[in-house]
């Protein structure tokens, strides 16, 4: 099987405006695979459990809001950290009381 040709383009976005009150932006994404997606990117939130997908940008140079892409991740939701299992083996862990210890 033949292998695709390596794009010279890359994994970059065109941002365009402002479109919502969290600074939602409209961009236009072309992929190292030449796949196009259209969408809206905002800052992630601190603190708070991240839908879709994570990247870091930077700018490219000589051309107005376009960003090359420079990593990017899926982002799940956060993790299982208040569920009761987490919470029993947090106090197994680090918890104050300690198990009792026999003495021979």
């Amino acid at each position: 099987m033949a292998e695709k040709p390596k794009c010279e383009i890359g994994d970059e976005m065109k941002v365009g405006p402002i479109v919502d009150d969290h600074g939602g932006r409209l961009v236009v994404r072309h992929t190292a695979d030449h796949q196009v997606k259209i969408g809206v990117v905002r800052p992630a939130p601190e603190g708070k459990p991240v839908h879709g997908e994570i990247f870091t940008v930077e700018p490219k140079d000589g051309e107005d809001d376009v960003y090359r892409v420079t990593s990017a991740m899926r982002a799940a939701g956060p993790a299982k950290v208040n569920s009761p299992a987490f919470h029993d083996g947090w106090e197994r862990t680090f918890g104050g009381r300690k198990p009792p210890v026999g003495q021979a």
